[in-house]
């Protein structure tokens, strides 16, 4: 069994090494490719002795291998949402306490890059970015064994940094790969990748079920911030992309199910699409069932590491959000959901 933090990455190392694993625009990586760039990010980070960054950056395979290079480190990594605004991504920075900054070369200027110095190119498609303050303190405060900080939204008060282990995150994905009949699945991102549904339900779990996953540039398919949307470009770039499986919002499902009585027809290839990040009405689920659309309803928490329950039965419960994975327990108390099994490190 290989070690937790490179579970993964030995995925990645094993079987057919000239499958197609990651694509995003125009480019595609073969597995043996893709471990290569996965190894280049990882001797970047030991050069730069960083043992903690944050990555701020549109979806896009090198997102992926470079995620993959902290896991394989131990490198804590904390995603910074492009659709946080500047005051939620200082907010972030400073209680977690991480001074380096990873940006995308071509990135947008946001404001609060002024108060970072460029200090290295960091490949080809990212900068370095490091800031004066010396956050050790708060970083040594962190829960042992932290790999991962997420933010929550934020939708009721300041985004809060959830601190997840490698072992929590692959729990999940490996839990998803074994409750999905569809894998492999050629998997389409359309969610950030710093968003923890898509990278942990999305990226990881389609690799890790020996799919292929594409991340283009949401920017690329019509996806902007936390819900704008260009119609026309998204469902073109479905159609065009011929992806297997989904995650999207509530609204997304909304969105597709109009499309479809408009008279847009779905790829065939689509096989899983899986629902999340807000409740979704019973009578949403039935239309798009009964427009052939493949949906399953799930739950999750951040603190959870992602996904609780998927409802497997869409079809007669509609209503649903389906049964906990594997590895959760999921009990009622004095009227209020308690989760435990895979809870978060603090």
């Amino acid at each position: 069994m290989p070690d937790i933090n490179n579970l993964l990455y030995s995925s990645l190392c094993t079987g057919d090494q000239q499958r197609i694993v990651v694509t995003s625009g125009q480019r595609s990586f073969t597995a043996s490719q893709f471990v290569a760039e996965i190894d280049c990010f990882t001797k970047l980070l030991v050069e730069h002795n960083l043992k903690s960054i944050a990555l701020f950056s549109d979806n896009s395979a090198e997102w992926i291998a470079l995620d993959l290079a902290c896991q394989k480190l131990a490198i804590t990594l904390l995603p910074l949402p492009q659709f946080f605004s500047d005051t939620q991504i200082e907010h972030a920075l400073q209680v977690s306490g991480i001074d380096h900054v990873i940006i995308a070369a071509k990135g947008v200027n946001r404001a609060f890059m002024q108060k970072f110095a460029l200090e290295a190119a960091f490949g080809a498609d990212f900068r370095l970015l490091s800031s004066n303050n010396d956050h050790a303190a708060v970083a040594n405060a962190w829960p042992p064994t932290t790999q991962k900080i997420t933010f929550t939204s934020g939708s009721t008060g300041n985004p809060k940094g959830v601190c997840l282990s490698v072992e929590q995150q692959m729990t999940v994905a490996q839990s998803l790969v074994d409750a999905i009949d569809a894998m492999p699945v050629r998997h389409l991102c359309l969610l950030p990748l710093s968003t923890l549904l898509e990278n942990v339900g999305g990226a990881y779990a389609g690799l890790l079920g020996g799919g292929e996953v594409l991340a283009p540039p949401l920017t690329d398919i019509g996806m902007s911030g936390s819900s704008g949307v260009d119609h026309q470009k998204l469902l073109a770039a479905i159609s065009q992309l011929q992806p297997n499986s989904m995650i999207i919002l509530p609204q997304l499902l909304t969105l597709l199910v109009a499309a479809i009585e408009k008279g847009w027809p779905p790829p065939l290839s689509l096989q899983y699409i899986a629902v999340g990040g807000g409740m979704v009405s019973p009578a949403l689920i039935k239309r798009a069932i009964s427009l052939g659309l493949p949906v399953h309803q799930g739950y999750g928490l951040s603190e959870c590491a992602s996904v609780v329950a998927l409802n497997q039965d869409s079809l007669t419960k509609p209503e649903s959000v389906g049964r906990p994975l594997k590895h959760m327990s999921v009990r009622i108390e004095n009227d209020e959901i308690v989760v435990s099994g895979n809870t978060f490190l603090g």
